[in-house]
């Protein structure tokens, strides 16, 4: 493990959990992630109080020189990671949270970015650089207990620069020979691919989210993301850019189709069998009372006239 991933170790004052398949073995060792079980108050106090991360935010957190972007345009900065930290931290101390896992890397030197640039053929969106220019990688999920049985909490796994602008034509769907050269699949990249932990993957329908660059003279460099479902191979394009796709992520928890919230996705038929926004929107108001989720409950409202009209 590189001295950028972390994992929460959950039971250093217990001993191991006796269901294997929920914690897999590469996941065990010293500082690994395990699941807290049948913990005393004492017990949770003692190991809140305790130094549960290798780094401090400091230390993780890695100044480079980046490109300043003009006056006026949005770019996402070190507020954020320090955001992610705290949540993150948050969840760890709860005294429903079961198991938490994150990684962070550092962030993607210039000289790398201006290889992809050259690549693509046009300069990357400042809003989109800003964030390899804070981290290159970012990976969070967590497990919660509800009635006795623990369940996946959330997810989200933002993917390394150099892969997101690899190879990714054949990958995500058969791909038809009778397919356009200008057909949307060819400009789809994987941004966010969560993951569940060993033994949640049929709990919980994980989404993924795509990033598409619109292949246009005028506006070269233009970009949508996609929300994705990767067994019905369908996707629908997200009211969001990309500093507000991780600010949402983090203030869902990374839930379980929260994407959806942003979509034309329409919940009545449900025909990707996802969560209805309450339930995760009332987790999240469950788990930290100080959280302003009106803006979710917001979107939902909008949503919900629209689909009506």
């Amino acid at each position: 493990m590189s001295e950028q991933d972390e994992q929460v170790d959950m039971t250093s004052l217990e001993e191991e959990t006796e269901d294997p398949e929920l914690v897999p073995e590469d996941e065990r060792g010293s500082g690994g992630v395990r699941m807290a079980t049948d913990v005393s108050d004492e017990t949770r106090s003692e190991r809140a109080s305790q130094t549960i991360w290798d780094q401090t935010p400091e230390e993780m957190i890695e100044y480079v020189e980046r490109e300043v972007a003009p006056e006026g345009v949005e770019v996402l900065d070190f507020d954020f990671l320090q955001s992610f930290l705290s949540l993150t931290d948050d969840l760890h101390q709860h005294p429903q949270s079961r198991q938490v896992f994150r990684t962070m890397e550092r962030a993607v030197p210039e000289f790398s970015l201006r290889v992809v640039e050259n690549g693509l053929g046009y300069v990357l969106p400042y809003d989109l650089k800003s964030l390899y220019q804070v981290a290159d990688a970012l990976e969070f999920r967590w497990l919660r207990e509800e009635g006795g049985e623990v369940q996946p909490g959330g997810a989200f796994k933002i993917m390394p620069c150099m892969r997101t602008f690899g190879h990714w034509v054949g990958e995500l769907w058969p791909i038809d020979d009778d397919l356009d050269d200008d057909a949307l699949i060819w400009h789809m990249r994987g941004f966010d691919m969560p993951e569940l932990p060993a033994g949640m993957e049929s709990q919980a329908q994980v989404l993924w989210t795509l990033i598409a660059f619109r292949d246009e003279e005028e506006e070269p460099g233009r970009y949508d993301l996609y929300v994705y479902h990767p067994e019905k191979k369908e996707f629908l394009l997200l009211n969001l850019k990309v500093i507000d796709y991780l600010y949402c992520a983090l203030g869902a928890c990374g839930a379980p189709g929260w994407q959806l919230l942003f979509s034309t996705y329409d919940f009545e038929e449900n025909r990707w069998d996802m969560p209805h926004p309450e339930s995760w929107i009332t987790m999240v108001e469950e788990y930290f009372p100080s959280f302003d989720t009106q803006f979710f409950r917001n979107q939902w409202a909008y949503q919900g006239s629209v689909e009506e009209e």
